[in-house]
Protein backbone atom coordinates (compact mmCIF):
# COMPACT_ATOMS: atom_id res chain seq x y z
CA UNK A 1 0.00 0.00 0.00
CA UNK A 2 1.63 3.23 -0.99
CA UNK A 3 1.48 6.37 1.60
CA UNK A 4 0.90 9.31 0.51
CA UNK A 5 2.74 12.83 1.44
CA UNK A 6 1.27 14.72 4.20
CA UNK A 7 0.20 18.02 2.73
CA UNK A 8 2.11 21.01 3.16
CA UNK A 9 1.51 25.04 2.83
CA UNK A 10 5.16 26.91 2.74
CA UNK A 11 5.05 30.64 3.10
CA UNK A 12 8.43 32.82 3.48
CA UNK A 13 8.23 35.60 6.43
CA UNK A 14 10.37 39.01 6.17
CA UNK A 15 10.60 40.26 9.55
CA UNK A 16 12.36 43.55 10.75
CA UNK A 17 13.78 44.17 14.12
CA UNK A 18 12.18 47.22 16.33
CA UNK A 19 14.15 47.42 19.28
CA UNK A 20 14.32 44.04 20.83
CA UNK A 21 11.24 43.08 18.96
CA UNK A 22 11.00 40.79 15.60
CA UNK A 23 8.05 42.62 13.46
CA UNK A 24 6.30 40.92 10.25
CA UNK A 25 6.91 42.95 7.12
CA UNK A 26 5.79 40.71 4.20
CA UNK A 27 4.40 37.84 3.74
CA UNK A 28 5.54 35.19 0.78
CA UNK A 29 3.93 32.39 -1.07
CA UNK A 30 5.72 28.87 -1.47
CA UNK A 31 7.01 30.24 -4.86
CA UNK A 32 7.98 33.41 -4.00
CA UNK A 33 11.30 32.50 -2.06
CA UNK A 34 13.51 34.65 -4.15
CA UNK A 35 11.06 38.04 -3.56
CA UNK A 36 11.15 37.24 0.07
CA UNK A 37 14.95 37.39 0.16
CA UNK A 38 15.41 40.27 -2.82
CA UNK A 39 13.14 42.32 -0.27
CA UNK A 40 15.07 41.75 2.89
CA UNK A 41 18.70 42.61 0.98
CA UNK A 42 16.84 45.77 -0.22
CA UNK A 43 15.81 46.63 3.28
CA UNK A 44 19.26 45.51 4.88
CA UNK A 45 21.09 47.98 2.03
CA UNK A 46 18.81 50.81 3.26
CA UNK A 47 19.20 50.45 7.02
CA UNK A 48 15.55 49.66 7.44
CA UNK A 49 14.99 48.55 11.32
CA UNK A 50 17.97 47.05 13.53
CA UNK A 51 18.11 43.87 11.75
CA UNK A 52 16.38 41.63 8.73
CA UNK A 53 15.80 37.74 8.24
CA UNK A 54 13.28 35.99 6.19
CA UNK A 55 11.92 33.26 8.00
CA UNK A 56 10.70 29.61 6.13
CA UNK A 57 7.58 28.30 7.52
CA UNK A 58 5.51 25.10 6.55
CA UNK A 59 2.63 24.15 8.17
CA UNK A 60 1.06 20.71 8.14
CA UNK A 61 -2.97 21.40 7.94
CA UNK A 62 -3.77 17.26 8.48
CA UNK A 63 -1.58 17.63 11.91
CA UNK A 64 -1.94 21.66 13.11
CA UNK A 65 2.32 21.69 12.92
CA UNK A 66 4.43 23.52 11.68
CA UNK A 67 8.16 24.07 10.96
CA UNK A 68 10.20 27.35 10.83
CA UNK A 69 13.52 27.86 9.75
CA UNK A 70 16.06 31.14 9.04
CA UNK A 71 16.98 30.94 5.75
CA UNK A 72 18.19 34.43 5.63
CA UNK A 73 19.76 36.82 8.13
CA UNK A 74 21.19 40.38 6.96
CA UNK A 75 24.45 41.94 7.57
CA UNK A 76 23.41 44.55 10.10
CA UNK A 77 21.63 41.10 11.78
CA UNK A 78 24.77 38.64 11.37
CA UNK A 79 26.90 41.88 13.52
CA UNK A 80 23.90 41.70 16.45
CA UNK A 81 24.31 38.12 16.67
CA UNK A 82 27.98 37.74 16.91
CA UNK A 83 28.01 40.98 19.46
CA UNK A 84 26.04 39.09 21.13
CA UNK A 85 27.71 35.99 21.29
CA UNK A 86 26.97 31.85 20.45
CA UNK A 87 24.01 31.60 22.62
CA UNK A 88 21.76 34.63 20.93
CA UNK A 89 21.99 36.87 24.04
CA UNK A 90 18.89 38.55 22.49
CA UNK A 91 16.04 35.86 23.33
CA UNK A 92 16.90 33.81 20.39
CA UNK A 93 16.52 36.04 17.97
CA UNK A 94 18.58 34.38 15.11
CA UNK A 95 17.08 30.56 16.12
CA UNK A 96 17.47 28.68 13.00
CA UNK A 97 14.54 26.47 13.57
CA UNK A 98 12.10 24.87 15.46
CA UNK A 99 8.33 23.76 15.62
CA UNK A 100 5.19 24.49 17.02
CA UNK A 101 1.69 23.57 17.03
CA UNK A 102 -1.14 25.50 16.90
Amino acid sequence: MATRAARTETTYEVYLLEGRQWQLHARYRSNEKDSAIAEARDLDRRGEGHGVKVMREVFYPDYNKSEEAVIFVGQKSARLSRMNGEDGGSDDLFAESGARTG
